[in-house]
């Protein structure tokens, strides 16, 4: 067994009590809790009551009032309420932008095949103006 072991082993291990813990016990309950037999509070370290759990205590009680702590609780909310607006708006704006990039890209997908149709049909007009041998054609004279 390792060190740690053996001495939370030994620490846990069934004790019998003292010869008159009986009898202290017995003598406590007798004379009832402390604010009836007029004694300030606990004679020893073990003895000591537990404490209710303060609230808002500690260096900086005097900085938040009780009178203000549900102000402060209500301010705090408010301050998560409206970051977590913006965030949401945030997405929004991103969404709403990609979608805006993802048309533009198509009207420009588009507007290239356009272009590309219309040079393929100038060619082909060029292409019937011109004879065989590269010369231009005469245009038709105009009826008058």
């Amino acid at each position: 067994m390792e060190p740690l072991e053996s001495k939370l082993k030994r620490a846990l291990e069934a004790q019998d009590p003292a010869e008159d813990f009986e009898a202290r016990v017995m003598k406590r309950i007798a004379a009832g809790p402390p604010e009836a037999s007029g004694k300030k509070g606990p004679q020893r370290a073990g003895d000591r009551r537990p404490r209710p759990a303060r609230r808002w205590g500690g260096p900086l009680a005097w900085l938040f009032p009780q009178a203000w702590r549900p102000a402060i609780v209500a301010g705090l909310a408010m301050v998560l309420l409206f970051a977590g607006l913006l965030a949401w708006r945030g997405g929004q704006e991103r969404r709403r932008a990609e979608q805006e990039r993802l048309l533009a890209e198509r009207a420009r997908t588009e507007l290239l095949l356009a272009l590309e149709i219309t040079s393929a049909k100038l060619n082909l007009a060029r292409d019937i103006m011109l004879d065989p041998r590269g010369k231009r054609r005469e245009a038709a004279p105009e009826n008058r």
